[in-house]
C-alpha cells in the first residue's frame, strides 16, 4: 500500500473516530434519538414492584427479561402500555409516561387472585359473624329451631368452642382487649370473657335496661350503659353503678382516658368531654338526634350526624379537637388513620394527612359497604351482590375488579391482606369460609 492511500485511510478513521465517538459516549448516557419527536434526548426509566412479586412484565406487548421488582431502563420519552401479569392472577394494566431523566414508579402494584378456592373452617348454618380488633377471634351465631347459638373461632390456632345459646342473640361488639365479648340478648346486655367463659348480665348486676352499651377504652370491667338518655357506668369488679352526669346523652364514646358525650339543652347541641369527675364543652352541633361515634384504631375519630349525613372528624388528643366535615355520608370504615366512607351512590377515601379525598366510584346499583385493603392502595366495595376492588392509583384509569360474587354479606379481611373470612356456601356447605385473595 503507498504512503498516499495509508495517509488517506489513516485520516478516514481520525474522522470516523470523531464521528461515531460522541454518538457512542451520548448512547451510553442513556441518550436515544426520538423518532416521535425529531430530536435527540435523554431516556428515562419505569420502576415495577408488585405484590406478589415476581410477575411477568409487558412493554407495549413486549414481554421485559426482568421479572417484578426491576426497572426498564433506557426509554424515549413517551406513552407505554404497561401490563404486570402473573399466572392465576387478574393482571394490572395502565399507559404510564416516560420522561426523559425521569423514573415512573409503578411500585404499589397489587395483584389478585382469579383462581380462587375456598376452605371451610367451621361448618353451620351462622347468620351472624363479628371479628375482634386483632383479627384473631371471630363471634359467629347459628340458629337452629329459633335458638341461637355463639361460637368463638380462634383463627390463630384454628380452634373453635360454642359456650352458650339462647334466642335472640345480637352481637354487638369486641372489647379494645380482644377478651370480653358484648351480646345483647332480647333486652339484656352480656358480658362474656372468652378465656375464663365467664357470662355476666348487665340486667341482673343493675336491674336497668340499657338500650346501649359500650365498653371502657383501657379496662375491660367498666362499662357505660344507656337508659332514658341518661349514662351510667358499670364496674363489674366492684360491682358499683354510678350516673355519669344528668344531663341528656344521645351519643357517646370512651377514649382513652376521657369520655365523649353528645347532650341537647334547651335545644341546644353540644360535644363534651368527662374527666376526672367534669364536664367540659367541646363543639357546638347542629340539631340532630341521631349521632353516632365511630373511632379508628389509632388518633381520630368520627362523628356521624345519620340525619343530615355529615361525618365530623376529631381528634380528641389534641386541644383544638374539631379537625374537618365531611358531607354525604351514609357509613365509614377506618384503618388505623385513614378513613373510606359511602353513601348511596358513591365511595370515598380520605387522607388526614394532607386533607384528600379520592372519588372510587359512582353507581346506581345498591352499594351495601366499603372497606380498606390493609396495604393502603385498594379498597373493596360491596355493590348489589358483587364484591368489587378498586385501585387508588388514578394515572391512566383506575384497575377496577370483579372480584367475587356474594350470597352474604358477613365477611371481613385479615391483618396482612391475603385472605378473606366470610359465611357463604360452596358446594351447597354453610360454614365459616377463608379463601385466599393474594
Amino acid at each position: 500500500m503507498t504512503l498516499q492511500k495509508r495517509r488517506i485511510l489513516y485520516s478516514f478513521f481520525i474522522l470516523l473516530f470523531f464521528i461515531l465517538a460522541p454518538i457512542l459516549i451520548s448512547y451510553s448516557l442513556g441518550y436515544r434519538y426520538n423518532l416521535t419527536k425529531g430530536i435527540i434526548e435523554k431516556t428515562g426509566v419505569i420502576f415495577i414492584k408488585s405484590f406478589p412479586k415476581n410477575a411477568s412484565i409487558y412493554i407495549n406487548n413486549e414481554l421485559q427479561s426482568n421479572e417484578t421488582p426491576t426497572q426498564i431502563t433506557n426509554l424515549l420519552g413517551n406513552l407505554y402500555d404497561v401490563r404486570v401479569e402473573k399466572e392465576d392472577y387478574h393482571t394490572w394494566q395502565k399507559n404510564l409516561e416516560v420522561r426523559p431523566q425521569e423514573t415512573t414508579f409503578a411500585e404499589e402494584v397489587t395483584l389478585f387472585k382469579n383462581n380462587l378456592e375456598f376452605v371451610n373452617l367451621l361448618p353451620g348454618d351462622f347468620t351472624k359473624l363479628l371479628v375482634s380488633h386483632d383479627k384473631n377471634k371471630v363471634a359467629l351465631i347459628s340458629e337452629d329451631n329459633l335458638i341461637e347459638s355463639l361460637t368463638i373461632y380462634d383463627i390463630s390456632d384454628n380452634e373453635s368452642k360454642t359456650p352458650f345459646d339462647s334466642s335472640n342473640l345480637e352481637l354487638i361488639a369486641w372489647t379494645n382487649s380482644n377478651q370480653n365479648l358484648i351480646l345483647k340478648n332480647n333486652s339484656d346486655y352480656l358480658i362474656y370473657n372468652t378465656i375464663t367463659d365467664n357470662i355476666t348480665s348487665l340486667f341482673e348486676l343493675t336491674n336497668l335496661n340499657f338500650t346501649e352499651i359500650k365498653s371502657d377504652y383501657f379496662n375491660d370491667n367498666v362499662y357505660y350503659g344507656l337508659k332514658n338518655n341518661l349514662l351510667y357506668k358499670i364496674d363489674l369488679a366492684s360491682k358499683e353503678i354510678n350516673l355519669v352526669t344528668n344531663e341528656r346523652v344521645l351519643a357517646f364514646e370512651s377514649w382513652k382516658t376521657k369520655l365523649l358525650y353528645v347532650t341537647s339543652v334547651n335545644n341546644k347541641y353540644f360535644l363534651k368531654s368527662y374527666f376526672n369527675n367534669e364536664s367540659t364543652k367541646l363543639l357546638v352541633l347542629p340539631n340532630s338526634i341521631n349521632y353516632k361515634f365511630i373511632p379508628s384504631d389509632q388518633n381520630l375519630l368520627a362523628l356521624l350526624d345519620l340525619d343530615d349525613e355529615i361525618a365530623y372528624l376529631l381528634e380528641p388528643d389534641k386541644e383544638e379537637i374539631f379537625k374537618k366535615y365531611i358531607k354525604n355520608v351514609n357509613h365509614l370504615n377506618w384503618h388505623n388513620d385513614y378513613l373510606v366512607y359511602y353513601n348511596n351512590s358513591e365511595i370515598w377515601t380520605y387522607f388526614p394527612e394532607d386533607n384528600s379525598a379520592i372519588l372510587l366510584e359512582r353507581t346506581a346499583g345498591n352499594l351495601k359497604d366499603a372497606f380498606w385493603h390493609p396495604g393502603l392502595v385498594n379498597v373493596f366495595g360491596i355493590i348489589d351482590n358483587t364484591l368489587k376492588i378498586y385501585e387508588l392509583d388514578s394515572r391512566d384509569k383506575r384497575n377496577i375488579i370483579d372480584f367475587l360474587e356474594l350470597n352474604d354479606y358477613n365477611l371481613f379481611i385479615d391483618k396482612k391482606g391475603d385472605k378473606l373470612y366470610l359465611l357463604t356456601e360452596q358446594n351447597n356447605i354453610t360454614g365459616f369460609y377463608t379463601v385466599e385473595i393474594q
